[in-house]
């Protein structure tokens, strides 16, 4: 437990962020088997439990960072961790921020893309290969596969199940915001860059009309979808600790 700690230290720059992260609940000091998912979730902490895990490293813990009252799904939760001596380690904005390791890291190399500069918790990437947006989506669909789909249907929006292509251009985009998760927010940064396409996790509703009005390509992943690699490049890290690991995909159409 206390290497792991020492690592996850080390690795993770801390950020200002509403949830604490590192490790939120303690458990056995030796770590054989650990699982990896996106979310916490009672789901998880019964497979977490069935398949005999020490620890549990997710993206989504426990969120907030001063808890007084420990109720409902909360308290169930936390009850099946500490009555299972089960570690849980959550890293929030650290994960998406990574410069290697990170989900926004990895949704760049994926695509095929060159980061130029970090911002906000993702990064500005520009497009050496000149590829089209329905290739960048083609390219990160291959590495993002899931097995539920969702179909999108409008004159100017392309449906690559599970991913949506928001094509307000012909053109191959040249300067690339990516920012897994529910970055929907960030558009007006992305006009500020100006960026001529947005990678992102989970839409807002109004971004669509900016995207338009701006001449912005948006490409859809899905938020659980989109952060899904930066969590089994740290479990690929860990592996190489001696710890045997297991990836467990709890799907989220979301």
């Amino acid at each position: 437990l206390k290497e792991l700690q020492d690592y996850f230290r080390k690795t993770f720059s801390p950020l200002e962020d509403y949830t604490f992260n590192g490790l939120q609940v303690e458990g056995k000091p030796i770590i054989k088997k650990m699982m990896f998912s996106v979310s916490l979730s009672l789901d998880l902490i019964d497979e977490a439990i069935s398949q005999k895990c020490d620890a549990i490293f997710v993206h989504h813990g426990f969120f907030g960072k001063n808890f007084v009252q420990i109720t409902g799904a909360f308290k169930q939760r936390l009850q099946k961790l500490l009555i299972n001596d089960i570690s849980l380690f959550g890293f929030h904005l650290p994960l998406d921020a990574h410069e290697t390791l990170g989900h926004n890291a990895q949704l760049a190399k994926f695509a095929q893309l060159k980061i130029e500069s970090p911002l906000s918790c993702g990064f500005v990437c520009s497009n050496p290969n000149c590829l089209s947006s329905q290739k960048i989506t083609e390219l990160l669909n291959d590495h993002l596969k899931v097995d539920f789909k969702v179909e999108v249907t409008h004159p100017t929006v392309k449906s690559l199940p599970p991913s949506t292509i928001y094509n307000f251009s012909e053109q191959p985009p040249k300067k690339i915001f990516v920012c897994s998760g529910g970055s929907g927010s960030f558009m007006d940064n992305v006009v500020k860059e100006q960026c001529d396409c947005f990678i992102l996790g989970e839409m807002k509703e109004n971004i669509v009309h900016e995207g338009k009005e701006n001449g912005i390509q948006i490409i859809q992943l899905g938020h659980w979808r989109s952060e899904q690699p930066g969590v089994l490049a740290v479990m690929a890290e860990v592996q190489n600790m001696g710890i045997e690991c297991v990836y467990q995909k709890v799907e989220n159409v979301v």
